[in-house]
């Protein structure tokens, strides 16, 4: 009987370490903690100086705007992870650009579901809203701060290939991104 119960102690200490383990191997992030995310972004991309620009969540995702040191204006995604680490985050994807306003665009075929992210420096000097046509339903959202991160889950979705358009002041188009 003993012999039994130091087996399953000795399995219950086995996978207790392989979860601490993994927890601590900077895999998941707790998002309430910046330099948790810090941390794992410098290890994900290699940039040394990483100032975090803004941060959004939406569902099961949390997405980080940042500049890096090269001068780049990044994205960085989380996605809630799986139980039994379900108050944690892991890394999903990350995107970077020197255009102004871009988009990274991701299709989950298993659900249909569609994630966009618009992401960028605000051209407000001209533009004052923007549109993302996806599977022939137009989304729009109106420009208001300095900085644009705006998640978009797309349920029931074919594709994740998205028309995006910049308005002026009188609704005309005025370009695209």
């Amino acid at each position: 009987m003993r012999k039994k119960i130091y087996i399953a102690l000795l399995i219950f200490i086995c996978i207790f370490a392989l979860i601490t383990q993994r927890i601590s191997s900077t895999s998941y992030v707790d998002i309430n903690n910046q330099e948790q995310i810090i941390s794992l972004i410098q290890k994900k991309t290699g940039h040394n100086t990483i100032t975090i620009q803004a941060t959004k969540s939406k569902e099961n995702i949390y997405a980080v705007l940042y500049k890096s040191d090269e001068d780049e204006i990044c994205l960085f995604l989380f996605e809630i992870a799986s139980f039994p680490f379900n108050n944690l985050y892991t890394y999903l994807g990350k995107a970077s650009s020197t255009a102004t306003l871009n988009t990274y665009n991701y299709h989950n075929y298993e659900t249909n579901t569609s994630l966009i992210i618009v992401y960028g420096n605000s051209p407000k000097e001209t533009a004052v809203s923007y549109s993302l046509e996806v599977n022939n339903i137009l989304y729009r959202e109106n420009i208001t701060d300095d900085k644009i991160l705006d998640i978009f889950i797309i349920k029931d979705s074919k594709s994740s290939s998205s028309i995006n358009t910049l308005y002026d002041s009188f609704g005309e188009i005025i370009g695209r991104f």
